[in-house]
C-alpha cells in the first residue's frame, strides 16, 4: 500500500512538474525575447533536457549500487529541489541568464528523477515480495501513475483558470513534500522486510 501512495504522490508531482515547468519557462522566454529567439532558446533547453534523461539513466546504476535504498530518498530530495529553483528562478528580475538557468536546471532535475524512480521502484518490488504477488502490485502502481496522470490534468486545467502558474508550480512542490514522507516510511519498511529475509535464511 505504502508504494502505492509513493508512487501516486511521486507521478503526480513529475507529471505536474514536468509540463508545466515546461510551459513556464516558454512563458519567461517570451517575455524577454521575440517569436525566433524564444523557439531557439526553447528548443536548446528541450535538447539539453533530454540530454539530462539519458545521463542520469547513465549514471543511475553506479548510484544506485552505492546509495542502495537510500536512493529513494535522494531521488525525492531531488525532485524537491528541482520545485525550489523553479521558484526561486523566478523570483530573480534583474540577471535573465541566472533566472533561465535556475528555472531550466529544475526542470532538468525533474525529468532525471523520472525515470530512475521507475526503476528503483520495479526493483524494490522484486527484492521484497512474493513472486505470486508481484503481479498485483505492479498492476497497483500502473493504476497509481493512471490516477496520478488524471489528477494531473483535472488539476492544472482548474487552476489555471484562477491562478497563476507560478502558483501550480508551488503546489506540485507541496506534493513532492507529501512525497517526501511517504519515501521516509518505504525506506523503513524495506530495510525491514531484508533484515526480516535475513533472519528466514539464517534460520534455515
Amino acid at each position: 500500500m505504502w508504494q502505492f501512495y509513493h508512487m501516486l504522490f511521486f507521478y503526480t508531482a513529475v507529471n505536474i512538474g514536468q509540463a508545466n515547468s515546461k510551459l513556464f519557462i516558454q512563458y519567461q522566454l517570451e517575455d524577454y525575447f521575440d517569436a525566433t529567439k524564444t523557439a531557439s532558446y526553447f528548443s536548446i533547453i528541450i535538447l539539453m533536457s533530454r540530454m539530462a534523461r539519458i545521463i542520469s539513466n547513465v549514471l543511475f546504476d553506479k548510484l544506485y549500487r552505492k546509495l542502495k535504498d537510500r536512493i529513494n530518498i535522494a531521488l525525492t530530495l531531488g525532485l524537491i529541489l528541482a520545485f525550489v529553483l523553479i521558484v526561486a528562478g523566478d523570483f530573480i528580475k534583474d540577471n535573465i541568464l541566472v533566472k533561465l538557468g535556475m528555472m531550466s536546471c529544475g526542470f532538468f532535475m525533474i525529468l532525471a528523477v523520472r525515470d530512475p524512480f521507475k526503476i528503483y521502484i520495479q526493483d524494490l518490488i522484486l527484492k521484497v515480495t512474493k513472486v505470486e504477488e508481484q503481479q498485483a502490485i505492479f498492476a497497483h502502481l500502473e493504476l497509481a501513475k493512471k490516477i496520478g496522470q488524471t489528477l494531473v490534468g483535472f488539476a492544472v486545467s482548474a487552476l489555471l483558470l484562477k491562478v497563476s502558474l507560478i502558483w501550480v508550480i508551488i503546489g506540485t512542490g507541496m506534493i513532492s513534500l507529501m512525497t517526501l514522507k511517504t519515501t521516509t516510511r518505504l525506506f523503513e519498511l524495506v530495510k525491514r522486510s531484508i533484515q526480516i529475509s535475513k533472519k528466514e535464511k539464517e534460520a534455515v
